[in-house]
């Protein structure tokens, strides 16, 4: 059994269950002021004595009067990560230690982190929002920040695990078995509470990726080359991680992209130069079970949690660059452009990040003609 409570009156919450139920969440935005962001925490406990931990669930509600628009804003940006938890999307530039948060429906720069990292690379945010951790390339090390501050709050070793393995561009945050992990860029495994290590000689996946993408029920990691590992975190003999072979793609035949699980943690998608779609394999079977349709070259896909597949391809003279599928159904729900105009354009590779309401996409695209790279702002077609 086990029960759950909100710390604030707008968020109601099923009171009650046992294993295996939902927790459905509910937002009443009466009498909240517009254009803000509201939190709460959920606090799930059981009152089973074998029960040895409880869990909280963070709740971000935006308050907005007026309909998001498509905004265009310039920005030297090489790498995005999207907060599960609030509308913000962190950038950086892979010149500089600054990292800028912006609002996903305004473009507007929240608050920007300076100063504990020499030269930022990839990112991606804690599951709860409140931290970003950011690899520090110069430095050799992952850097974690304080999202509301910007005070660095941890260090991990980004060095490669094993002797002679290189370091690969990405991070990934899971949460396997309710316990949150970090997975550095040299294929280090922490256990982000304590600061212990985690590495086992079997996970080498960080080491060469391009970007890392983790799974709905934060099991699961894929790498943009296809190969997806599982991590197994055990409470017994004072804790345990197993990493193991869960499968994957062989359809990521070109340059370096992107892949993602789908939200039903049953298939992955591969963006990668060639072939000129979107693939999904089956992980049970190793088959490719279902082909979204795009053009040359796809090099960034998302899959969202409501079941959303965007996709994009470096399509330079392409009047849109962008698709959006209902993933389950294969259904194309709408194409736009990673910029506001189409063609003579370029979207990034890896280049897409989804707003966590999964309403808003944020693009980096180099448009002919412009010197540094911007970013693009807009709404993803309704479900």
């Amino acid at each position: 059994p086990w029960t759950a409570t909100s710390s604030q009156p707008w968020l109601s919450v099923t009171p009650s269950g046992l294993t295996g139920g939902e927790v459905a969440l509910t937002a009443d935005p009466a009498g909240l002021a517009p254009e803000a962001t509201y939190y709460a925490d959920v606090t799930v406990a059981s009152g089973d004595a074998r029960v040895e931990n409880t869990q909280t669930i963070r709740v971000g509600l935006y308050v907005t009067a007026a309909a998001p628009s498509a905004v265009l804003v310039d920005s030297g940006s090489a790498y995005l990560a999207a907060s599960p938890v609030e509308p913000l999307v962190a950038t950086s530039d892979f010149a500089s230690g600054t990292v800028a948060l912006r609002n996903v429906y305004t473009g507007a720069t929240v608050r920007t982190l300076s100063g504990a990292v020499s030269q930022a690379g990839g990112m991606v945010f804690s599951g709860d929002g409140r931290t970003l951790y950011v690899h520090d390339t110069s430095a050799g090390r992952v850097v974690a920040l304080a999202v509301a501050s910007g005070a660095e709050v941890g260090s991990y070793d980004a060095s490669a695990a094993q002797p002679g393995d290189g370091i690969g561009q990405a991070l990934a945050f899971l949460r396997p078995a309710g316990f949150p992990m970090l997975v550095a860029p040299g294929s280090r495994i922490f256990e982000v509470e304590s600061g212990i290590e985690r590495s086992t000689p079997d996970f080498r996946l960080a080491s060469n990726a391009f970007s890392l993408a983790t799974s709905l029920d934060q099991s699961l990691v894929v790498a943009d080359f296809g190969a997806v590992r599982r991590f197994e975190r055990s409470a017994l003999a004072g804790g345990s991680l197993r990493v193991t072979d869960a499968g994957g793609a062989a359809t990521a035949q070109g340059r370096q992209g992107e892949a993602c699980i789908s939200a039903d943690g049953d298939r992955v998608y591969t963006a990668s130069g060639f072939p000129y779609n979107f693939p999904a394999t089956s992980l049970a079977t190793g088959q490719v079970v279902q082909v979204l349709p795009a053009n040359p070259y796809p090099n960034a896909i998302q899959c969202v949690w409501n079941g959303f597949v965007v996709g994009g391809i470096d399509g330079f003279y392409d009047a849109t660059d962008i698709w959006v599928y209902d993933g389950p159904s294969g259904a194309n729900l709408g194409q736009l452009s990673s910029s506001d105009t189409g063609g003579n354009r370029s979207l990034a590779d890896r280049g897409l990040a989804v707003s966590a309401d999964g309403a808003r996409v944020v693009s980096i695209v180099q448009k002919s003609g412009v010197p540094n790279r911007q970013l693009y702002f807009q709404s993803l077609p309704p479900r």
